[in-house]
């Protein structure tokens, strides 16, 4: 049922090219399909731009923002957006690196995790291995981290063996493995022992090649 009113109300913007006239539609008409199918036909993005921070419904301004791809745009948008939901996919669309790490502090775990794929500052990402509350925010951080010596406490310290696991992953260096084997916790041993194994393989693969 749902599906035929969709087809039958999406016909009333079919024949609408101008993103002007649906973007008038997709503010003011009191159908709720008729403004969503008004929106999902919005190519200019200064009209989507515009739905993003004019429109009452929810659902328009989610999808003008998943249509949206002027990063300036979408960065002055996540300026000014309260609205959690909204601000963490404007976030994640975003690919302006630097100014994805100033929301890199907040305590929320959906903007941290939508940030921290993206982000490459290592002292932030570090702060994040060490302080974030949620596992998966500080396994991407982790794979994000550079420095292998920081990597071998993330491995020794981290309470989950997810994050420990990518951490130990990352980590190429013969001297760490070697100081690894003498400290690691009984249950860890396994891990470690396939890890050195691997990477003793592919080097081995390298220097045939």
């Amino acid at each position: 049922m749902k599906e035929s009113l969709q087809m039958r109300f999406g016909t009333r913007v079919n024949h609408i090219n101008d993103d002007e006239e649906l973007f008038e539609i997709a503010l003011k008409d009191k159908n709720e399909i008729i403004r969503e199918a008004a929106v999902y036909k919005i190519k200019n993005q200064y009209y989507l731009y515009r739905l993003v921070k004019e429109s009452n419904d929810e659902l328009v301004r989610m999808i003008a923002v998943e249509r949206l791809k002027h990063d300036e745009c979408l960065k002055k948008l996540a300026r000014v957006t309260t609205e959690k939901t909204l601000l963490v996919l404007i976030l994640e669309k975003i690919e302006d690196t630097d100014f994805l790490e100033r929301f890199a502090g907040q305590d929320d775990l959906d903007i941290q995790r939508a940030v921290v794929k993206k982000i490459s500052n290592q002292n932030i990402l570090k702060h994040l291995a060490l302080s974030s509350s949620d596992d998966l925010v500080r396994k991407r951080a982790v794979e994000r981290i550079e420095d292998e010596e920081f990597l071998k406490e993330i491995f020794l310290s981290d309470p989950s063996f997810l994050v420990q696991n990518t951490a130990l992953k990352r980590i190429k260096s013969d001297a760490i493995l070697a100081e690894l084997r003498l400290s690691v916790p009984p249950e860890m041993v396994p891990t470690l022992s396939e890890h050195i194994s691997q990477t003793i393989g592919n080097l081995r693969e390298d220097i045939h090649h």
